[in-house]
This record gives C-alpha cells, sequence and structure tokens, in this order.
C-alpha cells in the first residue's frame, strides 16, 4: 500500500541521514589528519573505524577520492538543508585542495 511505502520511505531517511551523519565525521577526521599534508587526501584506502589511512601496499595516491567525496557532501546538502552548512564546509576543503593543484599527480581509478 502507499501508506506502507511511505512508512519504509521515511525510516529510510532517518537511516540515511544517520550514514551521512557518520560519513561527516569521518570526512572531518580525514580532513584533520590532512592538515599537516596533502597525503591524506590522496589516500585511496583507509581503516575506518580508525580514521587513518591503511598501512599497507596500496596503489598510492589517487586523486579522485576529493572530487567524489565533494559530490556526495553536496549532493546530501542539498537534500538534508538542515545540514547543508556542515556538508558545505567539508566539501570546500575537498574542492579547494583540489583546485589548488600543484601539478598533483596520481593514480585515479
Amino acid at each position: 500500500t502507499v501508506e506502507g511505502v511511505l512508512g519504509s520511505l521515511s525510516v529510510s531517511e532517518e537511516y540515511v541521514s544517520g550514514v551521512l551523519d557518520s560519513y561527516a565525521g569521518w570526512v572531518s577526521k580525514v580532513h584533520a589528519s590532512a592538515s599537516t599534508s596533502d597525503e591524506a587526501f590522496g589516500e585511496p584506502k583507509w581503516v575506518i573505524d580508525e580514521g587513518v589511512p591503511y598501512p599497507g601496499g596500496w596503489c598510492r595516491p589517487q586523486t579522485d577520492g576529493p572530487p567524489l567525496r565533494a559530490r556526495s557532501l553536496m549532493s546530501a546538502a542539498k537534500r538534508w538543508p538542515e545540514k547543508r552548512d556542515l556538508f558545505w564546509k567539508l566539501a570546500r576543503m575537498d574542492l579547494d585542495w583540489l583546485a589548488q593543484g600543484d601539478g598533483k599527480t596520481g593514480t585515479n581509478i
């Protein structure tokens, strides 16, 4: 029924909103670790629970992470206007890093 679908949508909205809050917290950790180095912006793999780069071998750097994070956050800011300021602040950091250029090279997927 329509009521059943609408009820499940509201639960899904709450779930997605919670996931985005967790994602924003994780991105904040990434940015905090990047404050002294560009390495975190080009890091392709993370130990999510700890918010640190994966210590093992992996193809580095990958400069597609910042624009993908920014795109996700900008979409979320559009959908959840009450969280717009936080999501845009985080997206802006990734976009600023990307716009700086500085001859960055990487192994983008």
